[in-house]
């Protein structure tokens, strides 16, 4: 199974849980509460909208990461980035400057959905456009993490955010993609990322680093992956009662995703809804098949009682290996 194209196939915007505690106020924000009412953390809802895949993936995981943001949606264009917007109010927009979208009708169509922006410019962009249009954050290719995260949580509370115009000096090291995993890179490799995350083919970049050839440089790339072990899937497709994603959505986030966290060996979930709402598919990764047939056993029914009110008849279950992802490097066992 590999995730990433997974998640390009539908023409639907993505819903993306992961598996990550949140916490945050303002536009964009959603709290989880206990039994009684009280409230745990609040989160950043987050639409990430970049038709460079590898910067998006690299983003993607950066705020999974982070104690305080949920991913709801990866979209890599701007149809798609219009359908997440409206499907998903009041949330955060993270959204590239390549994707080359009629600035006023974007913050026209934020605006009414009661979400905030944030604009990932080139670095030879000029900033006064968008904030002419209204673009509440501001950042750069060449954003580092800390300042990324500064200026999504800033425009999440309501403020503004400007990262200043990078100049030339700046490093290729510098580069979003490569910063969560420096230590396991050289400084090639940094350079070669941050040239596929600016467009450049492998010819081009095997030509500026003279490189004997490109499968040299996509050896290289593997080194971005940073787990090595075998995974395994459970597959869930639900159908759910009419006019039920949103309240799925809640009970999910709420409720089973701190469940979840609770579980030996969970890692992520991931949850895509078909076009109408009614057909949903959750996958969720295991470091192992014990501990995913474990959750099966002696959790999963917990969970069936409390989707009861939103699904519609039992939910059909599949187990797998999982032998490709973008986000997690898998060993696939050699069978004799």
């Amino acid at each position: 199974m590999h995730l990433e194209r997974g998640l390009e196939m539908s023409s639907r915007p993505h819903i993306l849980n992961f598996a990550c505690p949140k916490s945050f106020a303002g536009p964009g924000t959603h709290s989880l509460k206990r039994g009684n009412g009280h409230t745990l953390k609040k989160m950043i809802k987050i639409i990430l909208a970049d038709n460079q895949a590898i910067f998006r993936a690299g983003t993607a995981k950066i705020l999974a990461i982070e104690d305080d943001f949920r991913v709801i949606a990866q979209c890599a264009d701007s149809d798609r980035m219009y359908q997440a917007i409206d499907a998903f109010p009041g949330v955060a927009l993270m959204f590239a400057a390549t994707l080359k979208t009629d600035l006023r009708m974007l913050m026209g169509r934020v605006a009414r959905a009661g979400s905030r922006s944030i604009a990932i410019l080139e670095n030879n962009n000029s900033p006064q456009p968008f904030l002419s249009a209204g673009v509440e954050g501001l950042v750069y290719r060449n954003v580092n993490v800390p300042s990324l995260l500064d200026c999504a949580r800033r425009v999440a509370r309501g403020e503004r955010f400007e990262q200043p115009v990078p100049g030339n000096s700046e490093r290729l090291e510098e580069d979003l993609v490569g910063a969560r995993v420096r230590d396991r890179l050289t400084s090639k490799e940094m350079k070669i990322v941050a040239l596929i995350t600016q467009g450049c083919k492998n010819k081009e970049i095997a030509h500026l680093f003279r490189c004997a050839s490109a499968m040299r440089l996509r050896a290289s790339a593997q080194n971005l992956h940073v787990l090595h072990h075998l995974m395994y899937a459970r597959n869930v497709s639900v159908h759910l009662k009419p006019n039920m994603l949103s309240e799925y959505d809640h009970i999910f986030e709420s409720q089973i995703l701190p469940l979840l966290r609770k579980q030996k060996g969970f890692k992520d979930e991931i949850t895509f809804a078909s076009p109408g709402g009614v057909d949903v598919t959750a996958i969720s990764l295991w470091d192992n098949k014990e501990n995913a047939a474990a959750y099966n056993t002696n959790t999963y029914s917990e969970v069936l009682k409390t989707f009861a009110k939103v699904i519609d008849g039992t939910p059909k279950v599949q187990m797998c290996e999982v032998v490709n992802s973008t986000f997690h490097k898998i060993t696939v066992p050699v069978h004799a």
